[in-house]
């Protein structure tokens, strides 16, 4: 049989396919983010590199910048003339596109810093050169397929038979080779490869295997197009093979190679079967036409083309893969079912273009096509809602307005069920990437937050992981959480073998001090170690300052956000074992010194800056000893350290030194929990007990609140002990029913805060009564000692009150507190308010002090209102900044190579923005490659959108002959 003419045959592709504007989103837009992606990873290595290494990157980036601009200048002008793209074109892409990812994998293998220079905790190489190959694919994907469905002037035996021939020649090949190779080493004969450069037997190489890569998916490519074409009759067969066998046996083989990710779940095998079935039932005749069966199709293409991304950039590793483990099939088996689904939509739009019209049938399947990424979006935009809600509730709110639950706690528990899962370690690629940024800002919620909402919400524990989606990572990433224990942890350094010395020296800086402690620390021990102090500071001392000596140079610490700098500290000491230093408030009154490595025998020098007043008292504890000289300008405990406008801020350092003291009565504030644990628990039970705390330390009056997730202050006036009864607490556990858990420290806040709010300037008497919190819990049965039942502390019972207005201020001898006044101060003296004494206050005028009472006032504000931090840390983290005073919500830390101060940064500013209930945990930086994949499934959703619509595009602007 005559091989019918080329005008003759079929199209196999649309004429929109080679339209040179697709190569927009196919080939320009990936490689730009690929240029970004490059660029941020310059960014983080210029500094840690030589100037050698410098070159190779200047040149990746010259690289990936200068390809999409290439090609831009390509599809411009073939666009400008009306030319569509010819084989020669997408034969040029290809090769150009392959070239370039070898020079640029080259390039940048001469680039990268070493692991020592630049951690993968940092610098994710793996994540960084997949990405390369991420935004490379799909142009070659594209240029293969324009090569591979070229019409031959040639019958379809012969069409078939050199599809074959290009499909199984570079096995083969392989295989020849393989046999080679070792009759060689055999026989001795592995001596000839000394002859050869290895520089040229890598290339060779190299080459080798592209050219057999490309020659296989030539051929698999079209043999597939010419099975779906011309045996139409027996297309049940292919689809059969590409839907339903060979995903079935990839993700069997994948129970063994994990490659890229294990995706051993039932939801995987449930969804390979439905897309099978939905695929089968359109080979049949009668079936093929119905629109429904098309936008079934439709609808699951997202799962075939979810995976065809995922392996996408593994393609050019199939044929070395499969020669090796097989794993070469699991790489192939979804760009098979792609080609398959894909021309199955193809033909199933032109059938219901036929009868809905083109405009109503692109609108049906785009809506088909978008319902599943639509619905995981809107399950993790739910998740994040519902999170940010309970986050919100239990740690955040405001205590005052005892604002209610936004979400139901049955979505909330099912939600965290789900984080539970997820954080415990199931994954897949790209999705859960997208989730951890979409639910957690690429932070993690701890375990004992996760726990204790579970509980509150269900009143049950939190179940253990479902093992059905524990997955694997595989080879694609690291993991979720990284395992815990895995991480090598200096010895802990025993006081007896350091030997340390100090020397201090003080200096003026106008009406304030500037401290200056020298240490210099000597290891005796044996190995390496970590160098631990703790000072204590008296009120008015700030800290203004920290440097390390490293190889013979002072480095200047930076403020961080503390919990930021605790993190990267960590990494650096546990991973690295490099040169960190690290100062942080361990108490309102005590800093924490950290200095690594101490290594055998080695002398290491530190130095700590420290600002107080000339006449504020002072001390500097280290070693049990003050290492301040005496002040003898001594004034006042009151400090005016800025004073305009009738504004002031006052560093108040104690109690004790003044004369107003407030003696107070307390009352029992009960609080009972009325979780679903105490369903069963009678009013006769909840009397007993109360009755027997106030035995232990009687009271007359007493107020009750009943608590689970919720409360209620069933008692708002003070009530007398000894009249309660037992009908009045079954009226109140009648009115409060029992569900869910008990969250002992929101009720307590929520308390605290309406008893603080109670206190009046116009009502003095209101702050003299103040409560003594007990808690009756689920399985109490006797009354807790006074230690447990008491909150506050016997300080409470006498303190100094300050008024500003209607603001009532309290101050005790346990923490320094900073005040910021509008108008004359007055303090609480035999039941009314006076003036406080001039000569009681000592003015302060030095800026950097009263920038720092300013921070101090800022830190005390969060301190009282955490729920707040999420407006009040970023600035207390940038007015510690500019100040260049230490808050216990900011870290001196000295850390070695530019690297580490800007995986500071990035990472301070995460966790600045996100939930601040949310924390840092030991896991690696967020994902290049998950951008890289995400723009490539964009570029292959778009590419199927282009053969899709691309017929009635293409008859607007008739294109010339593919010459």
């Amino acid at each position: 049989m005559n091989a019918p003419a080329d005008r003759d045959r079929p199209a196999i592709l649309p004429a929109a396919f080679h339209h040179p504007l697709h190569l927009l989103w196919i080939g320009v837009l990936p490689l730009t983010v690929l240029f970004l992606i490059n660029c941020q990873a310059a960014w983080f290595a210029w500094d840690e590199i030589s100037a050698a290494k410098q070159s190779f990157l200047r040149s990746s980036l010259t690289l990936t910048a200068m390809l999409p601009l290439l090609i831009l200048g390509g599809v411009i002008s073939r666009w400008l003339k009306n030319l569509p793209l010819t084989v020669w074109w997408h034969a040029t892409l290809l090769v150009l596109n392959i070239a370039f990812v070898w020079v640029n994998l080259w390039c940048l293998g001469n680039a990268v810093p070493s692991p020592l220079a630049m951690p993968e905790w940092i610098f994710d190489y793996d994540t960084l050169f997949a990405a390369q190959f991420a935004c490379a694919m799909p142009l070659c994907f594209y240029a293969l397929v324009g090569i591979a469905c070229v019409p031959l002037r040639v019958s379809f035996a012969k069409d078939i038979i050199v599809s074959v021939v290009l499909l199984v020649a570079p096995p083969v090949a392989w295989v020849l080779l393989i046999i080679l190779l070792r009759l060689a080493l055999v026989h001795g004969a592995a001596r000839l490869w000394e002859i050869f450069p290895h520089e040229l037997l890598r290339i060779g190489g190299l080459a080798f295997l592209i050219i057999c890569g490309v020659t296989m998916m030539l051929g698999l490519l079209r043999l597939l197009t010419r099975f779906y074409l011309w045996l139409q009759r027996y297309d049940w067969a292919l689809v059969t093979i590409s839907a339903l066998l060979m995903p079935l046996g990839g993700l069997v083989l994948n129970i063994g190679i994990p490659f890229p990710a294990s995706f051993q779940t039932t939801g995987i095998y449930v969804w390979t079967l439905i897309n099978a079935a939905v695929l089968l039932l359109g080979c049949a005749p009668r079936l093929k036409k119905i629109p429904a069966l098309w936008l079934a199709q439709m609808f699951t293409f997202p799962f075939t083309l979810y995976f065809f991304i995922v392996f996408l950039p593994w393609l050019p590793l199939f044929l070395p893969a499969m020669v090796a483990c097989g794993a070469g099939f699991l790489i192939l088996t979804p760009t098979v079912l792609f080609m398959v689904h894909g021309q199955r939509l193809i033909a199933g739009f032109k059938n219901s273009a036929a009868i809905f019209g083109k405009p109503l049938t692109v609108t049906l399947g785009l809506a088909a096509l978008l319902a599943l990424p639509a619905w995981f979006a809107l399950q993790a935009a739910l998740d994040r809602a519902a999170l940010r809600a309970g986050l919100d509730y239990v740690y955040l709110a405001e205590p005052e307005q005892r604002a209610p639950l936004t979400v139901s706690p049955a979505r909330l528990t099912r939600t965290l069920e789900k984080l539970n899962n997820y954080q415990a370690g199931a994954y897949l690629p790209i999705l859960s990437n997208f989730y951890n940024w979409s639910v957690f800002d690429n932070l993690f919620l701890p375990d004992g937050k996760l726990k204790e909402m579970y509980r509150a919400f269900s009143g049950k524990e939190l179940p253990a992981a479902d093992r059905d989606r524990m997955m694997a990572r595989g080879i694609f990433s690291q993991s979720n959480r990284q395992q815990r224990g895995n991480v090598r942890r200096p010895l802990e350094l025993p006081r007896e073998q350091v030997t340390t010395a100090h020397t201090v020296t003080v200096s003026d800086d106008g009406d304030c001090i500037r401290a200056t402690l020298a240490l210099t620390v000597t290891n005796l021990a044996k190995a390496q170690n970590e160098y631990v102090a703790k000072l204590q500071l008296s009120p008015s001392v700030m800290v203004s300052g920290l440097r390390l000596v490293i190889d013979g140079e002072k480095v200047d610490g930076r403020l961080f956000e503390q919990k930021t700098a605790l993190w990267v500290y960590h990494q650096i000491r546990d991973r690295q074992r490099r040169d960190p230093a690290l100062l942080r408030y361990t108490a309102d009154d005590e800093i924490e010194l950290r200095v690594f490595p101490l290594e055998k025998k080695q002398t290491r020098k530190v130095e700590i800056d420290f600002l107080y007043p000339r006449k504020a008292r002072a001390s500097i504890t280290f070693n049990d000893k003050n290492i301040l000289p005496s002040n003898p300008e001594y004034l006042t405990p009151l400090t005016l350290t800025k004073f305009s406008d009738a504004r002031a801020m006052l560093i108040l350092t104690g109690p004790t030194h003044l004369k107003w003291l407030c003696e107070r009565q307390p009352y029992w504030h009960f609080i009972i929990e009325r979780s679903a644990d105490t369903d069963q628990q009678t009013a006769a039970e909840l009397l007993q007990k109360i009755r027997n705390i106030n035995a232990s330390w009687p009271m007359t009056n007493g107020k009750i609140t009943l608590a689970n997730f919720e409360s209620k202050l069933m008692t708002p006036p003070l009530v007398m002990l000894a009249s309660l009864d037992i009908t009045q607490l079954e009226k109140m556990l009648g009115e409060f029913p029992a569900r869910g858990g008990f969250l002992r420290e929101k009720v307590l806040r929520e308390e605290t805060a309406a008893y603080e709010h109670a206190m009046r300037r116009d009502d003095p008497q209101s702050f003299l009564n103040f409560p003594q919190f007990a808690f009756i819990l689920s399985g109490t049965t006797d009354a807790p000692p006074p230690s447990v039942a008491i909150n506050y502390t016997p300080g409470e019972w006498r303190a100094v009150f300050l008024a500003d207005g209607k603001k009532i201020h309290k101050f005790t001898d346990t923490r320094r507190t900073f005040i910021l006044a509008d108008g004359e101060l007055e303090v609480y003296n035999n039941g009314k308010f006076e003036p406080v004494p001039p000569n009681t206050i000592s003015v302060i005028e030095n800026e950097t002090y009263q920038k720092g009472a300013a921070l101090f006032a800022l830190q005390d504000e969060l301190d009282r209102h955490p729920q707040r931090a999420g407006k009040l840390l970023p600035l207390l983290v940038q007015l510690s900044r500019e100040s260049g005073i230490m808050a216990p919500a900011t870290a001196y830390i000295v850390v070695e190579r530019s690297a580490h101060w800007k995986i500071l940064s990035a990472k301070e500013q995460q966790k600045l923005a996100a939930n601040q209930a949310l924390e840092l945990e030991a896991e690696v930086v967020p994902e290049p490659a998950a951008w890289a994949l995400l723009v490539t499934g964009a570029a292959g959703w778009l590419l199927f959108q282009f053969i899709l619509n691309g017929t009635s595009r293409s008859r607007s602007r008739t294109p010339r002959s593919q010459g």
